[in-house]
C-alpha cells in the first residue's frame, strides 16, 4: 500500500495511480490480486498524459486546459479517520493547500470540508489483513525454496499471512463494498477528495519507507489518485 502515492510526496514528484483493473497487469509480479495496481511518476502533471494513454490506449485530449465555460471544478477536503495521526506540518499543509486553492483559484475551484464516512475507519486493518494473507500465498514458491534467502522482516510477514484464513478476505472485500457505498454519494458531489498521502515527510532510510497507514484505505477501494507536491515540512523550509 502507498509505494506511488508515497515516495511521490517524499520526493516531490507528481503521480497517478490507475483505478484497480484499468491497466493490465500482464508480466507484473503479483503481490495481491485484490490490490495490486500500477501508475506513473512524473515531473508536471501534463507529462503523465501521454503515458495514461499509452498504457490505457485511451485518446488523450488535444488540450489539457478544461474549456471556458467548464463549471468549477469541486474538491472536498477529506481529512480522514486517521487525521490526528499526522505530522503537524502534514496537516498544515493540507489546511493551507485547501485554503489556498479557495483563495487564489476559487473562480474554477470549488472547495468543502466532509465529514469521514464511518466505514472508513476499519479499512486499514482490513487491507493489512488482507494483504498479508495474498502476499503470503504469491510468494509460497519463495517462502519454500529460498526461505533463507527472505529478510527477517519478510519471513515475518509471510508468518503471519500464512497463520490468517480465508475469511479475512471476505471481511475484507465486504468492508470495501460497504465504504464503497457510503462514498458514493460523495463521489456524486465532488469532482475528487483531497487527502493526505502520508503521516508527514519522508523517514530516515534506516526507518524504511514509512506507514502506509493514510493510502490503505484507498489501495483496498481500488480507488484512482493523482499526487501533488505542495509543500516542504517547516524543518526544510527554514533550513
Amino acid at each position: 500500500a502507498g509505494s506511488l502515492l508515497r515516495p511521490a510526496a517524499f520526493c516531490g514528484v507528481v503521480v497517478w495511480k490507475a483505478t484497480r483493473g484499468l491497466i493490465a497487469l500482464d508480466g507484473v509480479l503479483s503481490l495481491s490480486a485484490h490490490l495490486d495496481s500500477l501508475g506513473v511518476f512524473a515531473r508536471r502533471p501534463v507529462d503523465l498524459m501521454p503515458f495514461c494513454a499509452a498504457l490505457t490506449g485511451a485518446q488523450p485530449p488535444a488540450d489539457a486546459a478544461p474549456p471556458a465555460d467548464a463549471p468549477p471544478l469541486r474538491l472536498g477536503l477529506l481529512r480522514g479517520p486517521h487525521w490526528l495521526k499526522a505530522s503537524p506540518d502534514a496537516r498544515r499543509a493540507l489546511e493551507e493547500t485547501a485554503a489556498c486553492l479557495s483563495r487564489c483559484a476559487g473562480d474554477v475551484v470549488s472547495i468543502v470540508p466532509v465529514e469521514s464516512p464511518p466505514t472508513l475507519d476499519g479499512l486499514a486493518e482490513h487491507q493489512i489483513s488482507l494483504q498479508a494473507y495474498e502476499q503470503s500465498r504469491s510468494r509460497v514458491y519463495e517462502y519454500r525454496h529460498h526461505h533463507a534467502l527472505l529478510s527477517p522482516k519478510m519471513r515475518a510477514a509471510l508468518d503471519e499471512g500464512l497463520g490468517l484464513g480465508p475469511e479475512v478476505v471476505t471481511a475484507a472485500l465486504a468492508a470495501s463494498d460497504a465504504a464503497a457505498a457510503a462514498l458514493a454519494p460523495l463521489f456524486g458531489r465532488f469532482d475528487a477528495l483531497l487527502c493526505l498521502p502520508s503521516a508527514g515527510s519522508a523517514p530516515r532510510y534506516e526507518d524504511g519507507a514509512g506507514d502506509p497507514l493514510f493510502t490503505r484505505a484507498w489501495t483496498l477501494l481500488g480507488l484512482p489518485a493523482v499526487g501533488l507536491p505542495v509543500a516542504l515540512p517547516a524543518s526544510a523550509a527554514a533550513a
